[in-house]
């Protein structure tokens, strides 16, 4: 996906991998093998296949177009993404700060959209065995300056319950907008 052509800085889920999509079906192929989607991470040179997650989707791959077609970008922060990434090749460090802003602008439209709301809550609902641990995790990993979960405090990385229980509650709304970067994405 992230070799797919795009003025953002990395190919995404969005027109151009309906126009891919499109080319394979008009030259009859039934397959198209990609990498896994799953979230990367600069430690490990943004390799797919070191994640923290089997679960989660690459927030990379969010879709500027489509977040704008949605109404949850405006016109001048779309421009503003694209004036800023060099389609050439990937700058991950350049692209996950660009694509974490974008998301970050497009949270509060989405929040406030009626369409996403009973999408988005089902969503959580039906992938809560995996969602909430997750999206705790990558909240307390930015709390922990990127740090391994095995050097965070002892109550947190041995999992105590009324430990994790407050974290989550005092963390609510960083929670929320790590679920909503995935529900998003999932959408894509």
């Amino acid at each position: 996906i992230s070799s797919l052509p795009s003025p953002y800085g990395i190919g995404d889920l969005g027109p151009e991998a309906y126009k891919f999509v499109d080319f394979l079906k008009k030259a009859r192929q039934q397959y198209w093998q990609i990498l896994p989607l799953n979230p990367t991470n600069g430690i490990f040179s943004h390799s797919p296949y070191s994640s923290d997650s089997a679960f989660a989707g690459n927030s990379l791959f969010v879709s500027p177009e489509l977040l704008l077609k949605d109404g949850w970008l405006t016109k001048d922060e779309l421009a503003a993404v694209g004036n800023t990434l060099d389609g050439s090749y990937v700058d991950y460090d350049a692209v996950c700060a660009q694509k974490a802003k974008m998301l970050a602008q497009a949270f509060p439209r989405f929040k406030a959209d009626t369409k996403s709301t009973k999408p988005f809550a089902e969503f959580c609902k039906q992938q809560a065995f995996w969602l909430d641990d997750y999206a705790l995790f990558r909240v307390l990993k930015k709390h922990f300056q990127g740090a391994n979960w095995n050097s965070w405090p002892k109550p947190v990385k041995k999992r105590d319950p009324k430990t994790l229980a407050d974290l989550a509650q005092k963390y609510a709304a960083e929670i929320e907008a790590v679920k909503t970067k995935i529900a998003v994405g999932a959408r894509s």
